[in-house]
């Protein structure tokens, strides 16, 4: 196996007895901006190899400067090491920047297949037909055995005038041991109006479901009453 090489690592200021060398002097104004992009591009789209616990700073203008290593296979990293390439113009050496514009060029001169992704088959029988069709409807989970689903606000205690989703949602979210099985929402804004529709699967008995809309509704009819009241 080929060792990865290693890249990018600088000496902390102040310490002359580093091997690594200062990216102060490396710095190159006059490098070709088209090139030096490619580079920096190629460098902060890395694969993450390891990350390390807290940031290391610049060496030229002190800023976090990330805290991962990145490789591309035959290189390896540090993250922040496009922020020098990018902002402060340090020029890498041109057997890397070669390494980097040899296979840049190479991706783009690839032709893009689709026919792959359009062959893989569908997790339902649901399709869209055309560009106008609505989206297919997510299949969801039946709820174990025991416990009801609660679906688009079907059984009317969801949109009911007293509108008491939101105190719902807050004592389901408070409740220790309570879970959503599973969620989707779909929402579609006409004239300024929104509208959102949303189906869930509970872990809930019915009798506790039913206790929680009576509840939330007395929170609501509550809070209402309240705010009538204030001046």
């Amino acid at each position: 196996m080929t060792d990865l090489r290693l890249i990018g690592y600088w000496r902390v200021n102040g310490d002359p007895n580093s091997a690594y060398p200062h990216p102060g002097a490396w710095i190159d104004l006059a490098w070709d901006s088209r090139e030096r992009h490619i580079v920096g591009g190629y460098l902060s789209a890395g694969t993450v190899l390891r990350a390390y616990m807290g940031f290391s700073p610049c060496r030229i203008c002190g800023r976090n400067n990330g805290a991962a290593e990145y490789t591309d296979g035959t290189y390896v990293w540090p993250e922040g090491l496009s922020h020098y390439v990018d902002e402060h113009s340090v020029r890498l050496p041109p057997e890397f920047v070669d390494h980097v514009v040899r296979r840049s060029d190479a991706l783009e001169a690839q032709e893009v297949s689709d026919s792959w992704w359009r062959n893989q088959p569908a997790r339902t029988e649901a399709t869209v037909t055309a560009l106008s069709s609505a989206d297919p409807e997510p299949t969801m989970p039946a709820a174990p055995a025991g416990m009801i689903e609660h679906r688009d606000g079907g059984d009317g205690l969801y949109l009911d005038a007293t509108s008491v989703w939101s105190y719902m949602v807050t004592r389901l979210a408070a409740a220790d041991g309570h879970r959503v099985l599973a969620a989707t929402a779909r929402g579609t804004i006409a004239n300024g109006h929104a509208e959102v529709s949303w189906t869930e699967v509970h872990q809930m008995t019915d009798a506790a479901y039913r206790e929680l809309v009576a509840q939330s509704r007395q929170d609501a009819e509550r809070d209402r009453a309240t705010f009538r009241e204030s001046p």
